[in-house]
């Protein structure tokens, strides 16, 4: 009875990592290497992986903040640890308030910053030939969502919110892309 016991555990501890939902590497999403020789994610491309690793994670949030010349719509991802993700509401309305201090008082924007949450905005590839940065946010996001980073990015995601957007011109980057 006890060694069935002991070959069970076994059993479900070399098991259990298999069962945990993995997130999709760019690499494996785009069939090719971040960066490799002649290959390039598009627009549609890094979108649709921004919106895979959504799925996959409570980490990242995918939003849409508006639509290109062309009409496409223009992401941004938020990334931040799970727990800060159920307050974002919280952590913008102290930005909001920490924006325009006027109206608090020292102890009052003291408190509010301490709540708060540092939040960083990236943005990528401004100009359309400026392509390296929309790559780049594939492996970015990946990373920091994984923890496979030369850093805890555990510990850095519980202090942090990171706001991503992959290309602040999709039209031209899917243009070059497209060439």
């Amino acid at each position: 009875m006890i060694k069935r016991i002991y070959y069970f555990a076994l059993f479900f501890l070399l098991i259990f990592p298999l069962l945990l939902p993995a997130q999709t590497s760019p690499e494996k999403f785009l069939g090719h290497k971040v960066g490799a020789d002649r290959k390039l994610a598009d627009y549609n491309q890094i979108q649709a992986y921004f919106q895979t690793l959504a799925k996959e994670s409570g980490k990242i949030k995918v939003l849409t903040i508006g639509k290109t010349t062309l009409n496409k719509p223009m992401i941004m991802a938020v990334i931040t640890s799970e727990e800060n993700m159920a307050n974002l509401d919280t952590y913008r309305s102290i930005n909001k308030k920490l924006r325009d201090a006027r109206d608090l008082t020292p102890d009052d924007a003291s408190r509010l910053a301490k709540e708060g949450k540092v939040t960083v905005f990236i943005t990528c590839n401004l100009h359309a030939t400026e392509i390296g940065s929309s790559q780049m946010a594939l492996e970015f996001a990946y990373k920091l969502v994984t923890g496979k980073t030369p850093f805890t990015a555990d510990k850095v995601l519980k202090d942090v919110i990171i706001l991503v957007a992959p290309t602040i011109n999709p039209d031209g980057q899917q243009m070059v892309t497209d060439w």
